[in-house]
């Protein structure tokens, strides 16, 4: 089966979805970005990931939001991937870029917990026009792309995709992570 290295879908929530996500947030306590390092531990590191991250438990969020981002990653499983894994999104976060935030270029499988990670998606809550730079990138084989910076967009993609978000320069850029999980590649 050849597999897309990312997927790229307008139109999943609504403006009045993704500005009520933000606003049920924003005001909420928010911890530095945390990376992998080395040894296998979490630990924050501006110069690889740097962003404000709100980690979010299932059962507080809009349960129609998360049925329908649950049908839509199990829906291009089945049609486009093939992995064996859970057909719900788990391990939410909301993430804020300000001026200077970024992430480099990583992929979402390592060791641990992360080794069971299979598809990553990313909803844009905030549209491109409030913020400059923060572009998120993907890379797969020969092929580089730019995600779309509409509000409510979706990007998935393995979790073994190269990707980064490039400094943001002006605004605030915010987005919702998460992850599908499953046995371990082999």
């Amino acid at each position: 089966m050849s597999r897309p290295a990312w997927i790229f879908a307008r139109g999943i929530l609504t403006r009045a979805e993704c500005d009520r996500l933000v606003r049920r947030y924003e005001r909420q306590r928010w911890s530095g970005a945390r990376v992998l390092t080395e040894s296998g531990e979490e630990a924050i590191d501006r110069s690889v990931r740097s962003a404000a991250v709100k980690t979010v438990r299932r059962a507080a969020w809009n349960g129609a939001i998360l049925r329908r981002l649950d049908a839509v990653l199990a829906d291009l499983n089945r049609r486009l991937y093939g992995f064996r894994m859970a057909t719900r999104v788990e391990s939410l976060q909301l993430v804020r870029y300000r001026r200077g935030d970024h992430v480099q270029w990583h992929m979402d499988v390592a060791s641990g917990e992360r080794s069971r990670r299979k598809l990553g998606m990313v909803v844009q809550l905030t549209s491109g026009d409030e913020y400059e730079g923060g572009r998120l990138e993907l890379f797969g084989g020969p092929d580089k792309a730019t995600a779309p910076r509409e509000v409510g967009s979706l990007i998935v993609f393995p979790s073994y995709v190269l990707h980064r978000v490039t400094p943001v320069t002006r605004g605030v850029r915010r987005c919702l992570l998460g992850w599908t999980v499953g046995p371990r590649f082999r």
